[in-house]
């Protein structure tokens, strides 16, 4: 069985983004390290040091994606990004002025956005890079 998970495109998409936000320093150097570190910050961690910026960038993005399209956008099978913008093809009426693709594009980079603006609250701005 297939799970959600980002396309490589859209995960190297994803990883560009927080590069460009001066983040990469702070990505986990393997899915184990990756792992420890969502979970505390699922846990509300406030240390610094257990931030992957990557990963709070992917589950924002998928936070913020199920809270306008509902939960069923995390059980869909492969990349969220990939099914939404093939939903949006087969089912939009193409209005002028249609902007969702153009937001559902933007995701990767809204959230590494908010990762730097996560880190920095954990940091204090003038420590954030």
């Amino acid at each position: 069985m297939t799970t959600m998970a980002l396309c490589n495109d859209h995960w190297d998409e994803l990883r560009d983004a927080v590069r460009e936000e001066g983040l990469e320093h702070l990505e986990s150097k393997n899915p184990e390290t990756a792992a420890v570190r969502t979970l505390a910050e699922f846990e509300e961690s406030d240390d610094p040091e257990m931030f992957d910026p990557t990963m709070f960038a992917m589950w924002n993005m998928l936070a913020n994606g199920s809270r306008i399209f509902g939960i069923p956008l995390l059980l869909i099978e492969g990349c969220p990004i990939c099914w939404l913008l093939t939903e949006h093809d087969l089912n939009c009426s193409h209005k002028p002025g249609c902007r969702t693709v153009e937001e559902i594009t933007s995701w990767p980079t809204k959230a590494a956005d908010a990762s730097r603006k996560r880190y920095e609250s954990l940091v204090g701005d003038d420590d954030a890079t």
